[in-house]
């Protein structure tokens, strides 16, 4: 964190820094990642010297260069960088005007003056992690994918797979295999052009999910003694 601050964004702010075609992919994927970690950063002011004040979400109408718009710093004559120390002064806030016609701006003086300004006797600006009504000032990795994930109905199968006895490795490839997204080679042929599509084992049709498992010869041929066990088994218990 420490090198990427002294790199990367010497004179730019985390929110709106651009990736350099020169940049690690792991940059680019944080950077990639901004606009969902954003609905969940939250900013407390203090003394106001390590807040955004353009871009941390720090006051109830949000980021500021959201709310205002991209002429925010030419309307309001602070500065795109600056940190939300640099927005007041020993006297309070530095406010737009209070004839302004801008509804954008005016909103922000109302929110402005019912805010306190920046102090050394408040501590540092902090940052929480804000979920669902509730802040932090740690990380939950559980509650942040319990919030982002998409919920579904619980299917009558997940007991049979997702079991406390289960083998792991044949519960993951069930589960993939029902969702069809196993690499055979009807998928893989997309990502590559130079792959075969044709069945590796009867080399007749496309090597699809339900052909390889069912209308394949090899696939036929097991559940087929598959089958017969099934009636032996029944046979004998009768």
């Amino acid at each position: 964190v420490a090198w990427n601050h002294a790199n990367r964004l010497r004179h730019v702010n985390f929110w709106n820094a651009e990736a350099a075609s020169h940049h690690s992919w792991i940059w680019k994927a944080i950077l990639g990642l901004r606009p969902l970690a954003k609905r969940f950063l939250r900013g407390a002011v203090g003394n106001g010297q390590l807040l955004s004040y353009w871009y941390d979400h720090w006051s109830n109408l949000g980021p500021l260069i959201e709310a205002i718009g991209a002429s925010g710093p030419q309307l309001t004559g602070i500065h795109e960088s600056a940190v939300v120390a640099e927005a007041s002064s020993s006297t309070g806030w530095i406010l737009p005007s209070a004839r302004t016609r801008n509804a954008s701006l005016a909103n922000l003086r109302s929110t402005l003056l019912n805010s306190p300004a920046p102090s050394g006797d408040r501590g540092e600006d902090t940052y929480t992690w804000y979920i669902e009504g509730s802040s932090s000032t740690s990380f939950s990795s559980k509650l942040t994918w319990e919030c982002l994930r998409q919920r579904d109905t619980t299917k009558q199968w997940a007991a049979a797979v997702w079991y406390k006895g289960c083998i792991p490795k044949y519960a993951f490839n069930f589960w993939v295999a029902h969702l069809n997204r196993l690499p055979v080679r009807a998928r893989t042929t997309h990502w590559s052009t130079n792959r075969p599509s044709l069945c590796c084992v009867c080399q007749h049709e496309t090597e699809t999910r339900d052909h390889l498992f069912i209308h394949c010869t090899l696939g036929s041929l097991i559940w087929q003694q598959v089958l017969a066990r099934f009636l032996s088994l029944i046979h004998i218990s009768e």
